[in-house]
Order: structure tokens, then sequence, then C-alpha cells
């Protein structure tokens, strides 16, 4: 009786929020117009040409037979270390390479198969939805932070704390005897299926960002300084914070601040990843702490990381 008080407690809070942020939307149309037109230039300039192409390739990597095999050979190393499958290991690898969502995507697909329990599924989506290289050396570094060398030590960085976190979450238990081996799990080669369903992937990243780039356009104005406004947009969305951070602040407080928001990756990566998951009855709970942990060590990390380049 008391559970169900509290839960329609809760849809009753959450019906007058999103009633209010529709007047709010409907009040400040102008600051909805703007977050648009300021999303869908990030989307067309970085997110696309960044993303897409892997979405792609990282579809052929696990459905191609040759491919495979190779990508599993040089992913073993990586199971071994974290407790992985072979398969584990191919996406936790996938989804730092090449960036996220694809990681826990192909876990997803492998879950569903029957190549992967819930366990590990559960610790890749906690450890493999990362920012992609070329969007940390490419964008961050390269161009709002001013070098290369910036973009190469957060996507370091970010990838030392996956492992590290994938390691921590690592259980003992010993995978079940049943599963089966990864030929005969993955789906045979379609080249015209992966860019089909990398354009829909795309599309519907995009439209996160395009969402979230209007919650922050509306709640911006309230804030008292830009700070707060990055921790607000860190914990939305990290295309829109890096943007704003790179530009708003010097490199002594950008380096650590991209950092946070690259090592957590915000609300619009959860749901992103999230939604890879809705058909395999996974807990998402230990997502957001873990991940702001990550934020956390990785923004102090680069404050000593500055003192001593």
């Amino acid at each position: 009786m008391q559970t169900n008080r509290r839960r329609h407690s809760y849809e009753l809070f959450f019906t007058l929020f999103l009633f209010a942020f529709f007047v709010l939307a409907f009040v400040k149309i102008a600051c909805v117009t703007e977050g648009m037109r300021a999303a869908l230039s990030l989307c067309a300039e970085v997110l696309i040409p960044t993303l897409f192409p892997f979405l792609v390739l990282s579809d052929l990597l696990l459905s191609f037979r040759g491919t495979r095999r190779v990508l599993l050979r040089l992913s073993h190393p990586f199971a071994r270390l974290l407790g992985f499958s072979d398969e584990g290991g191919a996406c936790f690898l996938l989804g730092n390479l090449f960036g996220f969502p694809i990681g826990v995507r192909s876990a997803a697909r492998c879950h569903r198969l029957g190549a992967m329990q819930k366990e590990e599924l559960c610790r890749i989506f906690c450890t493999a939805n990362n920012a992609s290289p070329f969007f940390l050396i490419g964008f961050v570094g390269a161009q709002l932070l001013g070098s290369s060398v910036y973009g190469v030590f957060l996507y370091l960085l970010q990838f030392i704390l996956s492992i590290l976190s994938a390691i921590l979450l690592k259980s003992k238990r010993k995978k079940p005897s049943f599963l089966p081996k990864a030929e005969q799990a993955f789906p045979v080669f379609s080249f015209t299926a992966s860019v089909q369903g990398a354009a829909m992937q795309a599309l519907y990243l995009c439209a996160y960002v395009l969402f979230f780039s209007v919650v922050s356009a509306l709640f911006a104005p309230y804030l008292s300084n830009d700070f707060l406004h990055a921790l607000f947009l860190s914990f939305l969305e990290i295309g829109n914070a890096t943007a704003f951070i790179g530009k708003a602040f010097p490199l002594s407080f950008a380096l650590p601040l991209c950092a946070f928001s690259t090592c957590f990756s915000g609300l619009s990566v959860y749901f992103q990843a999230k939604d890879c998951l809705r058909e395999c009855d996974v807990s998402t709970a230990l997502y957001l702490p873990v991940k702001l942990a990550c934020g956390t060590v990785a923004f102090f990390l680069s404050l000593l990381f500055l003192k001593c380049y």
C-alpha cells in the first residue's frame, strides 16, 4: 500500500514537472529555437562525422567472420584481465575504441543471442560507454583546448578509469558451460543492414542531443555563474558541455572540467545506452554512481596532470 502511494506521488510530481517544463518552453520559445540551432550545428559538424562511420564499421567487425576472429584475438588480453568472455572483451574494446553506444549495443546483441550473461552485460554497460578518441582528440583537444595532446590525455584517462572500474566490478562467478561459442552467436555479414542500422542509431543519438540542448538552453539563464553552467551541462550532455567549457574557461579550468564531463558522459549517454538494453532485462542502477566516481577522479587527476605537464 505504501509502495503504491509512493509510486503515485512520483507520478504526480513528474507530471507536474513535465507540465511546468512545457509551459516554460512555450514562454521561452526563442531559447528553444536557439538551443535547437546550436544542437543541429553540433550534430552536423561533430557528432555525425566522428560517429557514423564507426557505427557502421563496428557492426561489420562483429558480423563478418574473418574480422571478428581478429578482433576477438586482439581483445583476448582485456578479456582475461577484466574477467570478460571473449565476446565481452571485444565489446569492451569496441566501446573504448569507437565510442558510445557501440560497445553496449554490441554487448546487448550478444546477450540477446545467448553469448553473454546479465552480469557481464551490466559491467560492460558501466564501463564501455565512453567518448570516441576521434571526438576527444579531434574536437575537444585540437579545436577546444588548443592541442591534440590534451585530447590524447583525456582519452587515455577515460580508458584507464574504465579498466579500473571493470576490475572493481569483476565477479568471481564462473560462466555456465551451456553458453554458445562466439562463432554461433553473431549474425551473418550484411553491409546494407549495417549501414541502415548505423543511420538509425545516429539519428537517435542526434535526437537525444537536440532535446538536452533545449533543456540546457531553457535553464541556463537561471544559473548564477559559468562554473554551475558547466556542471549543469556536464550532467546533461557531453557535446554541449565540452563546447561551452572550451569557450568559457582558460586551460587550467577547462581541462579538469572536460575530464569530468568526458568520464561522466551525462544523462544523454545514459539514456542512449539504456535504450540498447530495452529487451535485455538488465539492471542499470550501478551506472550513474560508477560514472560519477570516474568523473570525479578524472577531475582531480587532470589538475595533477596540469601541474606536472
